[in-house]
């Protein structure tokens, strides 16, 4: 079914058949614009960033610097991950009859990167990995942050030839139709319930997908844990994005002896927080659904709270960080919260723990604090999540050697470094005979 969008794929498709995308050289160059963009562009950035989410400059350099460094990894590394890699033999190949046999790295076309709100500098870099990997792309930023869709279709075609990338802006209606068109890959970042509707689109057209999706996940604090130290990196990670973001810490299991201690420590440095309304690393809730949403959850919960940072201002999105101490079946230990909340329930042993976080679907990430490596061993060998970090959280998607990606209803496919690069990129066996060889 053809749709006003089919002319901006098309040109794409021509331009990819080409072979305008696959030369290296070429790579880096639209690999180094893409830092242009956002390097040139970091002031105008802030301004939509604070404008759509509450979150400003400092935010944006935060993003801006680990962004960077993720680009510059494909940039050096693109070359030897790009070249052909030549096997073993076994028969009926053999060296005695000149025969060699290889692993070719071959573009997939027109990409299709749906992108989420929540992180504005961090997913106009995920085009990354399909651009290093010599693909075009169609960019659809999220109609959620309206600020920063705008700015990057103002200032893409400064950057690329809409036959290499395009950026298309719009909600529903223009997502639905540009899922009606074939494409050679489709990344989406976002809900469970969306990844199932982009699934079936694309399967249409047998069109593959990565899906970045969320889940709820879960932190596990035993007795011997660090306390102080469980409680810092926990509301650090809370207060992110208020809690708007797919690693972000979901809900606290804590065994009896500690639950006394971290109840208290929470509520010390709660009322220590000041206003959280004021902190441009906190920001908004993303608008009115998002919040009402969030204070229907706490509203119908049987929980008590035990310490929150204020009051919820439906005026200003500002939803106060907030822990909920609850039984295991409440409102708020069913879905991913993604937002400042924070349900504790008290456990009798890891064993427990490990019964509740089974009764769920696989999460993005899972936490635990411990000063026990055989707790935490198990703790990783117990648990079907896409991460793990023992004694802080969200750190294990900070390097590139590691893959970021989810498992089951947290996830399809993965990114990050090489990965990245592999997940848009169709590795093609190639045998060779009669002496024929590749340069590699």
């Amino acid at each position: 079914m053809s749709t006003k969008y089919v002319k901006i794929i098309e040109a794409q498709r021509v331009f990819f058949k080409t072979g305008g995308t696959r030369p290296i050289e070429k790579r880096i160059e639209r690999l180094e614009n893409l830092k242009r963009m956002i390097n040139e562009n970091i002031e105008r950035i802030a301004i939509a960033y604070e404008k759509d989410l509450g979150r400003g400059l400092k935010v944006a350099e935060m993003e801006r610097s680990i962004t960077l460094s993720r680009i510059d990894h494909q940039i050096n590394n693109l070359e030897e991950w790009s070249k052909p890699i030549e096997l073993p033999l076994s028969p009926p190949l053999s060296t005695e009859n000149g025969d060699s046999l290889y692993l070719v790295k071959e573009s997939l076309g027109v990409v299709l990167n749906i992108a989420p709100w929540n992180g504005p500098v961090t997913s106009l870099a995920s085009n990354m990995y399909a651009i290093a990997a010599g693909n075009t792309v169609v960019f659809k930023p999220s109609e959620m942050a309206p600020a920063i869709a705008s700015l990057w279709e103002e200032l893409a075609p400064k950057y690329f030839e809409q036959n290499f990338f395009a950026v298309i802006t719009g909600g529903v209606e223009e997502t639905t139709d540009l899922l009606k068109e074939r494409f050679d890959h489709i990344f989406y970042t976002g809900s469970t319930a969306v990844a199932k509707i982009i699934m079936g689109a694309a399967a249409k057209n047998l069109t593959p997908v990565t899906l970045e999706l969320g889940g709820k996940n879960p932190v596990f604090i035993d007795d011997s844990a660090d306390i102080s130290h469980a409680v810092t990196q926990l509301l650090g990670g809370k207060q992110m994005g208020a809690g708007q973001i797919c690693v972000c810490p979901d809900y606290i299991l804590v065994t009896p002896k500690a639950k006394k201690e971290i109840v208290d420590e929470f509520k010390k440095r709660i009322s220590n927080l000041g206003e959280l309304n004021k902190n441009e690393f906190f920001g908004k809730i993303v608008h009115e659904r998002a919040f009402d949403r969030l204070d229907s959850l706490i509203k119908s919960s049987k929980g008590v709270i035990v310490a929150s940072s204020g009051t919820p201002d439906r005026s200003s999105l500002h939803y106060p960080l907030t822990i909920v101490e609850v039984p295991v079946d409440d409102s708020l230990m069913q879905e991913e919260l993604f937002g400042p909340i924070f349900p504790l329930h008290e456990v009798s042993s890891m064993e427990e723990a490990l019964d509740i976080i089974h009764s769920k679907e696989k999460p993005l990430a899972a936490y635990a604090f411990t000063s026990h490596s055989n707790i935490a061993h198990r703790f990783v060998e117990n648990t079907w999540s896409g991460g793990v970090t023992i004694n802080d959280v969200m750190i294990h998607t900070s390097s590139p050697l590691v893959p970021f990606g989810g498992v089951g209803h947290s996830g399809i496919g993965r990114i990050m470094g090489k990965y990245g690069f592999d997940t848009f990129t169709h590795e093609k066996g190639v045998a060779m005979r009669k002496g024929t060889k590749l340069s590699l």
